[in-house]
């Protein structure tokens, strides 16, 4: 791609070029570095716009590298606008790869949104009425991570959790696993499966700063606080170069936000970037808490002051005693609380019971 798109230039050869700069942006924010992904995209779509070449199918990849990028720095309207072009210019001219890529960034920016029922319908129909002889093992892949989040989104971490140990998977997906543990509370495989193996082909910059913040909350819930505020600083360090901000996001609320007030305390350099993270976690934590529990939840949350067994709850309920502690580690999870004593002082103090 690199030297198609230095022989295109030299060439004179916008098309070709933006085609060639696109793909790599794509390569780049799935795969590598999010800021380079950002450079990328822009040059490409700057050659777009000069060129008047905004609707054409050699576009596309630029556009939605650039709707990635948007993503990972929680940008939504920008993300969208990005969208939009995309399917504009995918639209004139039809092509079966970009086709599932266009699905999968409208999955995940509906997640982004809190909207499930269209990111699921998005990710089947990146899977759905594909030709025989179309094989995309690494869109499949990326896919599939886009899919995990769908669970972790809709509180069923225990079915990526419970997977078999898959030791050719990359960090990007070691990191959606040690999520899903962590929802679970099974801190050794969520820092087992975080420990540094072979360097890869691409930094997964996106993925290294969700792992350094899973891990400080790791070390966190063990009362390793140098621990905790090591990794942080590297995940909040890395994230300001890069621009990222999705991780904090997807795990604001509960001790990050405590986390990272200390580390603003014993390192000021990072004040800058802690600051610009803290409008899109404040926004987490403001729509969650009593809104934030389901139904069931919120039923299964009336019986914790109590002194009834877990077995003894559903029964109470009429549903399957896996259900109830999933139920359970979902409060915990919102509540940002690691026992049931602590579950419900949190809901006494909003208002819950």
């Amino acid at each position: 791609m690199w030297a198609a798109a230095s022989a295109a230039r030299a060439a004179g050869l916008d098309l070709a070029e933006i085609n060639a700069v696109g793909h790599l942006a794509l390569l780049q924010v799935m795969h590598g570095s999010v800021q380079e992904a950002g450079g990328l995209a822009a040059s490409a779509c700057d050659l777009i716009e000069r060129g008047g070449w905004r609707n054409t199918i050699q576009s596309v990849a630029a556009h939605l590298a650039q709707a990635l990028v948007h993503l990972e720095r929680h940008d939504l309207d920008a993300a969208e606008e990005a969208v939009r072009a995309g399917t504009q210019a995918h639209d004139s001219d039809p092509e079966a790869a970009q086709r599932i890529v266009l699905h999968g960034v409208r999955a995940r920016l509906a997640l982004a949104n809190d909207d499930a029922v269209t990111a699921r319908y998005h990710l089947h129909a990146a899977r759905a009425d594909r030709n025989a002889r179309l094989r995309v093992p690494a869109l499949d892949q990326w896919l599939s991570l886009a899919g995990d989040e769908m669970e972790l989104a809709a509180d069923r971490p225990e079915r990526i959790s419970e997977r078999p140990a898959d030791p050719s998977e990359d960090l990007p997906q070691r990191v959606i696993r040690a999520r899903a543990a962590l929802a679970v509370r099974d801190l050794p495989l969520a820092e087992r499966l975080l420990t540094v193996t072979g360097p890869a082909v691409l930094p997964h910059t996106a993925a290294a700063v969700e792992a350094g913040v899973i891990q400080a909350l790791i070390a966190d819930s063990r009362g390793q606080a140098s621990r905790a505020a090591e990794f942080l600083n590297k995940a909040v360090t890395l994230a300001g170069r890069e621009g990222i901000r999705r991780p904090f996001r997807i795990h604001a609320g509960g001790r990050l936000e405590e986390l990272l007030h200390r580390l603003q305390l014993v390192n000021q350099d990072t004040t800058a970037t802690v600051d610009a993270l803290r409008p899109a976690m404040r926004a987490v934590d403001n729509a969650g808490s009593v809104e934030g529990l389901s139904d069931r939840e919120k039923e299964v949350l009336r019986f914790l002051p109590t002194n009834l067994t877990a077995g003894q709850i559903a029964a109470e309920l009429g549903i399957s005693v896996n259900t109830v502690r999933a139920h359970q580690r979902a409060i915990y999870r919102k509540s940002g609380v690691a026992r049931r004593s602590d579950a419900v002082v949190w809901a006494r103090d909003h208002g819950l019971l």
